[in-house]
């Protein structure tokens, strides 16, 4: 197949909805009150808007308010782009890899399609529209919001303040505004246009999947399924051969059949297989795959090129249960994964940003050893190039469907158009070995509990998504909703016992009851607010509004990330910083340079606590999921990394507490702490530990260790008084010499600013990291 990208400068005519009245591309041309600027595709209005010096820019102070008043526009984009003489030798598609959102698309003025999905791609065949050298691309983006007014909405369907307005269309509800982003209602061709030529026979597509992986006599078998679907005449059913190739290294395999039809599928067990792993539990090898078409001579007649690991992926959960009485357990290959990782929001507010921004925020998750991704359903769905960086890296990917925190109609409109973008995005990744389960939505059944309905009347997760699951990829598993709510739970009114769970509660202290006792057998959402470095705050906030950091402040507030201000939903949030502050150091902050670096303090604590009290209760507890890695736009979040990818405290202290193997101290409990070793890899570790009083420099505990694969080993106790406070380092070496260094801040609040800022300067020369100056 042969590709040309139809990209780069185009020009953009705009109006509000309703004060023109332009129907066809010739009508922006000759009709008055349209304004007219340069574009460019990929991109988004907002930012071509920025470049004209129509909008100020939206990443800074209070600007962004200023994007609501294009919501109600209309955008008519206008491209040439150029066809081969020799167009009609082959079937000539014109694919839109994004379009923001309701969208008519003509050429040379002659209209083609519609869509109204901005979460897939969209494919016209179009020979007959094209002429051979140059021709007209038009496209006419709808407002969003005015397209919504006329769709039906039911009385079940519930949505945060500003959200109703997104409920009947298919954009990312992040968009409308949330507590992790800003609100951008956008439009825009904010992903690839593509031109392709297909020839006339070729394979069209290549499912592959792995049934089984097994031992047999010490050789490892991996049984792959694999179904094509080739376009070819029937004339050649019987001649022609399919023939499937695999390599990795020295593990290599092959099946060749007769063509009867242009479906069918092959199977076989790849002996000595490579298996794919996730992170810290072995190689993530990736075989290099052909499928080719042969005629009777042997000759490739077309071919087709892709990557597959070989792995069995499974998850193991009980409805309801805590301890003993329930699970919920991701396997691959037949054992069971201690998923450490990150929930993956958007990476940007505009997403055709997205691209520039995935391999640093990739970067960061293989740094601070994540083996799981969880694609939060609130955000766009994630590129083909993320989930190939998640392949080569040993990422597992839990994937929500894009539907979040809302109740979403049921009609059969939406309900189709569901069906399409389920079946076109499971088409899309499922050949990707690090795709480990489908997710039916993020905290839906939340939404349905609260008032007081069954999460299992929401056909969408129960009904619609999981059928296209079992028609697309029907070896892969799905979860209903996260966290996921069991009727019977729902009845009692008591969700203690639901084994996946998202731990919130109220934001308190970190080491609070309800972060001690939830029972969670998977973490899959919890996190602390951490304050970005002042050197960032200056890059978004006006030198005036810096400091004071009040529900008063507009600009601060705005980037909390409230749409309509002090009296907003999400403002309460600035103010939850200086309580988390004051729960940790008895005091508020008075300046803006203590605030910055306590409140990342707070956040790195609170991290830091809650990986390591997950990786300890282990099996119990098999996954913990923090919110999160990345912000996508300047704000006081959750982030562990700010907008500017400058590290916060807590990323440092995320890559000690996930390290596949590290030492790690217990909560006291009868007058100490267990000092465990945590093994989260497939070796047997042999070696020795250290425990260091930090402010002493004295060696309070050392000894020698052998840990089995899989497993956590307490391997002696640290004597603790209630009433003391200390810094304590600790260190692992193993026989080979390789050293693995964590640390532990023993006490309770309150802690002095200046105890806190002299604990900061021992960790910086333990660790060989500036964490002193760290939200300067």
């Amino acid at each position: 197949m042969k590709i040309q990208k139809i990209q780069g400068a185009c020009d953009l005519y705009f109006y509000e909805t309703g004060a023109v009245a332009a129907k066809t591309p010739a009508d922006i041309h000759k009709l008055s009150g349209i304004t007219h600027i340069p574009a460019t595709i990929p991109g988004n209005v907002e930012k071509d808007m920025m470049n004209a010096g129509l909008l100020p820019d939206i990443y800074f102070g209070s600007n962004v308010l200023k994007a609501q008043e294009i919501e109600l526009n209309e955008w008519w984009y206008e491209k040439e782009f150029f066809v081969d003489e020799d167009y009609n030798d082959y079937d000539l598609f014109l694919e839109f890899k994004g379009v923001d959102t309701v969208a008519t698309y003509f050429i040379n003025g002659v209209e083609i399609g519609k869509s109204e999905n901005m979460l897939i791609e969209h494919k016209f065949q179009v020979n007959d529209y094209v002429k051979a050298g140059k021709n007209l691309l038009t496209v006419k983006i709808d407002s969003s919001i005015y397209y919504t007014v006329d769709k039906e909405h039911y009385p079940f369907m519930t949505g945060f303040p500003m959200d109703f307005e997104g409920l009947a269309i298919r954009k990312p509800a992040h968009m409308y505004g949330c507590d992790i982003i800003c609100r951008l209602v956008s439009a825009g061709i904010w992903k690839d246009v593509e031109l392709q030529y297909k020839d006339k026979t070729r394979i069209e597509d290549l499912y592959l999947s792995t049934i089984n992986v097994r031992e047999d006599k010490g050789v490892t078998l991996g049984w792959i399924w694999a179904q094509y679907h080739i376009i070819v005449s029937p004339k050649y059913f019987g001649k022609y051969y399919v023939q499937l190739l695999g390599k990795c290294g020295d593990s290599e395999f092959e099946i060749k059949h007769k063509l009867r039809f242009n479906y069918s599928t092959m199977r076989t067990d790849v002996r000595n297989a490579k298996l794919w792993w996730p992170a810290g539990y072995g190689d993530p090898n990736l075989y290099d795959i052909t499928l080719n078409l042969l005629d009777e001579n042997g000759n490739v007649v077309c071919d087709y090129h892709t990557k597959f690991g070989i792995r069995k992926c499974e998850l193991d959960r009980t409805e309801t249960g805590v301890g003993k009485n329930g699970k919920f357990t991701v396997k691959v290959n037949n054992v069971p994964i201690m998923c450490k990782g990150t929930n993956w929001v958007p990476l940007d507010a505009m997403h055709s940003n997205d691209p520039e921004r995935l391999p640093k925020a990739i970067e960061e998750c293989v740094d601070t050893h994540c083996n799981m991704i969880r694609c939060w359903g609130g955000n766009v769905y994630e590129s083909d190039e993320f989930f190939d960086l998640c392949d080569q890296n040993g990422i597992l990917v839990w994937q929500d469907f894009a539907l979040a925190c809302n109740i979403y109609p049921l009609g059969d409109r939406f309900v189709n158009l569901m069906k399409d973008e389920a079946k076109a995005f499971i088409c899309r990744v499922r050949n990707h070995c690090s795709l480990a389960l489908y997710c039916g939505n993020n905290e839906i059944d939340w939404a349905w509990y609260q008032f007081h309905m069954l999460p299992s009347m929401d056909d969408l997760s129960r009904k619609i998504l999981p059928e296209q699951v079992k028609l697309y990829d029907p070896f892969r598993p799905y979860l209903p909703s996260s966290a996921y709510f069991a009727d019977e739970l729902c009845l009692k009114r008591d969700l203690s016992e639901t084994p996946e769970q998202h731990v919130w509660g109220s934001r308190d202290y970190f080491k609070a009851q309800e972060y001690r006792t939830h029972g969670a057998h998977f973490i899959s959402e919890v996190g602390y607010h951490g304050c970005p470095a002042v050197s960032s705050l200056k890059k978004f906030i006006s030198p005036d509004s810096l400091w004071p950091a009040t529900s008063e402040n507009e600009e601060w507030v705005v980037h909390a990330t409230d749409p309509e201000g002090k009296d907003g939903w999400w403002a309460y949030r600035v103010e939850l910083m200086h309580k988390q502050i004051e729960a940790l150091f008895g005091k508020r902050a008075d300046n803006l340079e203590d605030f910055a670096l306590l409140s990342q303090a707070s956040q790195a604590e609170a991290c830091k606590y809650f990986i390591e009290t997950a990786r300890i209760r282990k099996p119990e507890c098999q996954g913990i999921l923090w919110w999160n890695m990345q912000d996508g736009w300047p704000q006081f979040s959750d982030a562990v990394v700010d907008y500017y990818f400058t590290k916060k405290l807590a990323y440092y202290f995320i890559k000690q507490s996930q390290d596949p193997l590290t030492i790690a101290l217990g909560e006291p409990a009868g007058w100490g702490s267990k000092i465990y070793i945590l093994n989260d890899t497939m070796r047997t570790v042999k070696g020795t530990y250290e425990v260091v009083n930090a402010l002493t420099g004295d060696v309070v505990k050392a000894g020698e260790f052998k840990v089995n694969p899989n497993e956590n080993l307490a391997v002696d106790s640290l004597a603790i008084s209630h009433g003391h406070k200390n810094v304590y380092l600790l260190k692992v070496v193993e026989e080979d010499g390789t050293v693995h260094k964590n640390h532990y801040l023993y006490g309770y609040p309150a802690f002095e600013m200046d105890y806190y800022k002299n604990y900061l300067k021992i960790l910086s020369e333990y660790y060989g990291v500036d964490m002193e100056n760290i939200a300067k």
